[in-house]
C-alpha cells in the first residue's frame, strides 16, 4: 500500500484528440476527451 499520494504541483497539458464523427450539423467537429490513464509497476505489480 502506497498511502496517499499527492497530485502532481504542475499537471501535464491536456492532450486534444479530434474524431472523425459524426457531425451534429452546427458545423463544429465533437471533441472526444480520453481519460488520462498511466500503467505503472509497484514491487512488480501492475
Amino acid at each position: 500500500d502506497p498511502g496517499i499520494v499527492p497530485r502532481a504541483l504542475h499537471p501535464p497539458e491536456e492532450e486534444i484528440y479530434e474524431s472523425a464523427a459524426t457531425n451534429d450539423g452546427s458545423g463544429q467537429t465533437p471533441r472526444l476527451r480520453f481519460p488520462r490513464v498511466k500503467e505503472v509497476s509497484y514491487n512488480g505489480m501492475t
